[in-house]
């Protein structure tokens, strides 16, 4: 047993959905390639769009739905800024969430046949989230003395993902003259996964002698799966990652663990004017039938281990020690069964105004499903401003989160399309006090403009 393993399984003792992750400003961005990723019916203004490896899109999302570092952090008179750990506390609600998106692009490649496009991707996609409670934020930080008792605390809403997964996507859009409409069908590798699942936990600590007993009706189940070479561990994967090595050889060499998706999404055109779209993504699952390793547990008590001699003498925490009681005491089953994850599933409405010939007004409206259903709201702007230039703002609200200012940027030099775009401008300006942070920058070469920019409607 490993570290990694044992501060999983503390944590997922230790599920708010991931409503951040969706981009809001990427999808009217149309020209973009990788605008078709969140929004598959785009129509692009160039005839042949090309991204190499990892240069033409590169995407990080990080966000805490609890609290900004600027919410327990404060600057000294010696100007450094010091954490207040004990004040996340003060921010932690019945549901919150600590997640870490990366999406790298290996090759796309997008073309227009006859009246159509055609669009082919591959991604490379790492998504990570913790979902904690208020009551296991306490635990963590102020340890147990609030809860010893004995009645149970429910832990149940606690749980983690970690996977690693590639996808191969093919698409296709149309414009017609009364509807736009397009989808991709993903074939997914699935490469490392791992998962928590707390139907039930129920935790007692005993205020006689500490101990920690999960009640035997709880179902707490932690699985692994994916994991080759001397991998043996979550813990492993993670130390000794390399992403050419294992992207190629390692790991991107093994289809044992696929799985299927598919998006779509489609305009109606009422007038000139007005346009109305509704469409899915991420609508898929993900078999994993390789190096799986599932550990289930129904209850147990854990009396603890003797840490105390060792750091008295100098030495430091035996965790391999620690994680084999935890196994030993609350009775873990291991298994190899096969299990699925299913896609992050998203679904939305929207509506856009053609203002003027090169002016764009959008509403988008945001559902999202893990676990849970939530939901967020955009409204956005995109101007033309030149041929070579194109800006797009955007306003969200989102649960919890109300100040998410996004910007896109556009700028075709030559075959050269260049394209920065963010939901979270103000983490930009104030990365202190920001709860999420996202962005996608990217070069793409395009060739062969449709029609010439004057000739375009609404442009």
């Amino acid at each position: 047993m490993k570290k990694i393993y044992l501060i999983l399984l503390i944590a997922s003792i230790a599920k708010l959905p991931l409503h951040a992750q969706v981009e809001h400003t990427l999808p009217f961005m149309e020209d973009v390639l990788q605008s078709t990723y969140v929004m598959p019916n785009n129509v692009p203004e160039h005839k042949v769009s090309i991204g190499l490896p990892i240069l033409s899109s590169s995407y990080f999302n990080f966000g805490n739905s609890a609290a900004s570092l600027g919410d327990i952090s404060s600057r000294g008179d010696d100007g450094v800024r010091r954490i207040r750990l004990n004040d996340l506390t003060n921010y932690t609600r019945s549901d919150n969430q600590l997640h870490a998106w990366t999406h790298l692009d290996l090759f796309s490649l997008r073309f227009k046949a006859a009246n159509s496009f055609i669009s082919f991707n591959v991604t490379d996609r790492f998504q990570s989230r913790l979902n904690y409670t208020d009551n296991m934020a306490d635990l963590l930080i102020n340890g147990n003395a609030s809860l010893l008792s004995n009645a149970p605390v429910d832990f149940s809403r606690n749980s983690h993902d970690l996977t690693w997964f590639r996808e191969f996507a093919l698409g296709f859009s149309r414009d017609d003259e009364k509807f736009r409409y397009g989808a991709r069908v993903k074939l997914i590798q699935g490469l490392v996964n791992s998962s928590s699942v707390n139907e039930r936990l129920n935790v007692r600590f005993d205020d006689a002698d500490f101990s920690i007993a999960i009640e035997n009706d709880s179902d707490f189940l932690y699985r692994n799966a994916g994991l080759q070479g001397d991998d043996e561990s979550i813990e492993d994967f993670i130390d000794n990652f390399d992403l050419i090595e294992d992207g190629i050889t390692n790991y991107g060499t093994n289809f044992s663990n696929l799985g299927f998706a598919v998006d779509f999404a489609i305009t109606y055109k009422y007038n000139d004017l007005w346009h109305f779209t509704a469409g899915a993504n991420d609508l898929g699952f993900i078999s994993w039938q390789d190096g799986n390793i599932n550990r289930l547990t129904g209850g147990g008590i854990f009396e603890g281990v003797d840490i105390l001699t060792d750091l008295l003498a100098g030495g430091n925490i035996d965790f391999d020690e620690f994680s084999d009681k935890i196994e030993q005491d609350l009775e873990f089953v291991e298994s190899t069964e096969n299990y699925i994850t299913r896609m992050p599933a998203r679904f939305y409405i929207g509506s856009t105004y053609n203002l003027a010939r090169r002016t764009k007004l959008h509403v988008l409206l945001n559902g999202f499903y893990f676990d849970r259903f939530m939901t967020s709201a955009t409204v956005a702007a995109h101007q033309e401003l030149s041929t070579f230039l194109g800006l797009t703002a955007s306003y969200t609200a989102m649960p919890g989160s109300f100040n998410n200012i996004g910007l896109g940027a556009t700028v075709k030099l030559g075959p050269f399309q260049i394209y920065a775009v963010s939901d979270h401008m103000l983490s930009v300006a104030q990365p202190v006090n920001a709860k999420y942070v996202n962005v996608r920058v990217g070069m793409n070469f395009v060739f062969g403009r449709i029609l010439p920019s004057a000739g375009q409607s609404y442009r």
